[in-house]
């Protein structure tokens, strides 16, 4: 794709386009994900917030397996005397 992506700028900058007009045909054609920062948009939420919204999702997974294993494996009263 890259490769593709570089032909075809090439291409624009030989038949005489700006970089604005170049970044507007792409950007029309493959959408806001070519760019390198895409503006906020509804269909870029995920690039923008996906990540974050994992890594918190995964932190509170892991705080809950932790706290369900130690209510699990809380000794009782027998289990805490020795005799």
């Amino acid at each position: 794709i890259a490769r593709d992506l570089r032909r075809e700028v090439l291409a624009l900058m030989r038949d005489g386009k700006d970089d604005a007009a170049i970044k507007q045909f792409l950007v029309a054609r493959y959408g806001d994900f070519v760019l390198y920062r895409p503006r906020m948009g509804a269909g870029t939420w995920a690039l923008w917030f996906g990540p974050a919204l994992l890594l918190l999702g995964g932190g509170l997974l892991v705080v809950r397996v932790v706290r369900a294993r130690s209510r699990t494996h809380l000794p009782t009263r027998e289990e805490d005397q020795e005799w």
